[in-house]
């Protein structure tokens, strides 16, 4: 009796295989969640009913392509073409992130009221929508950066101000806002924003902020002491190496001229080649 009960339930298992690999073969594809696809992809998983065919499928153009050609254009300094990739793409439909690159690009090219506008509609946007304080940081920031570089210094510490408020001693704010007394003739304001860096950053003591350097030389530029400027520069780069150096000077020497090229006295000022691996 036990052995008849056994060989029927057999059968039916051996039956049910066959009807679970027939379902199979007639089942979509799995596919992963689309919720972060391209928009030519969302909503498209039901429709996928076949296996797909050996063709290779044509390429599909995804909203973060456009952003990374611009972003690799931007770091080599092709602004033009950074400026280009980022053509024909509706600003609303993009991330804060989209948006800064953006500006910082026409920033670069001196197209200071279209970056400016551009920030200024994404915050007011984001403002109507009663984000928090802590999500308008980094647009705040790219927009003190763009007036800092306009040399709006008033507008620009404005904004460098409201972020420092949540975020205290920032070292990267607090230079940028040091520049901005320096660029208002508030050579006191400047020292005594100087006087909160140190050379070394107690709780983060393996980070990059060579910006106590920086700042000391900037003072020491605007008062016409070069030879300090540069000493304060080439410590920065002794201590924090080339690379690290080379991008605080890019602000830096926005508004702090390098000495003639002409001469034949090196400078700390200059930015140095990095070393090839």
């Amino acid at each position: 009796m036990n052995s008849r009960w056994l060989a029927l339930g057999s059968g039916l298992l051996v039956f049910a295989c066959l009807v679970t690999a027939r379902a199979q073969d007639k089942m979509p594809l799995p596919v992963e969640d689309d919720t972060n696809a391209p928009p030519a992809l969302r909503d498209h998983a039901a429709e996928q009913t076949s296996p797909p065919s050996t063709t290779t499928p044509p390429e599909v153009n995804s909203p973060s392509q456009p952003y990374s050609e611009a972003m690799v254009a931007y770091k080599a300094g092709d602004y033009d073409k950074a400026l280009a990739a980022l053509q024909g793409i509706d600003p609303a439909t993009q991330d804060d992130n989209f948006i800064i690159l953006d500006s910082r690009i026409l920033t670069e090219l001196k197209h200071h009221d279209d970056g400016e506008k551009l920030l200024k509609q994404r915050i007011q946007l984001k403002e109507q929508k009663q984000a928090k304080p802590a999500e308008l940081e980094d647009l705040f920031t790219a927009l003190g950066d763009l007036l800092l570089h306009k040399r709006a210094f008033d507008r620009a510490a404005k904004f460098y101000t409201t972020v420092l408020k949540d975020k205290p001693n920032d070292p990267d704010l607090t230079l940028k806002l040091i520049y901005t007394r320096i660029g208002d003739n508030d050579l006191r304001g400047a020292d005594k924003l100087a006087n909160t860096l140190s050379p070394f950053d107690p709780k983060h003591p393996y980070d990059d902020h060579p910006v106590y350097y920086f700042a000391r030389a900037a003072l020491a530029q605007a008062i016409g002491h070069t030879q300090d400027a540069e000493d304060n520069i080439q410590e920065a780069r002794t201590d924090y190496g080339i690379t690290v150096t080379n991008r605080y000077l890019k602000t830096y020497l926005h508004f702090f001229a390098a000495p003639d090229k002409n001469s034949k006295v090196p400078s700390a000022i200059v930015p140095t080649p990095s070393a090839k691996p």
